[in-house]
């Protein structure tokens, strides 16, 4: 049975520094709103620039593991580009 090519955006694959960065962007936006509209108060306060430093050392981390320059699959195989598709 052929092996089927899975885009990487549709990969249900977890990796631990999308899902971390994901989760704290989302707090940090849900905690910014909650300080706004139920506190009424200032927008960022320590915990929300907390959970944006870690949302961006996660994206981070994702660029160095994954170089662009030279990308490749799970399996270490060189991953194509549009124009080499078949």
């Amino acid at each position: 049975m052929p092996r089927l090519r899975v885009p990487l955006l549709l990969n249900p694959r977890l990796e631990s520094a999308a899902v971390g960065s994901t989760a704290a962007a989302v707090y940090a936006a849900a905690r910014m709103l909650w300080n706004v509209y139920v506190d009424h108060t200032d927008v960022f306060d320590m915990d929300v620039l907390v959970a944006a430093v870690v949302a961006v050392y996660g994206l981070y981390v994702r660029a160095k593991a994954t170089p662009v320059a030279d990308p490749r699959d799970a399996d270490g195989r060189p991953l194509v580009s549009a124009g080499e598709h078949r």
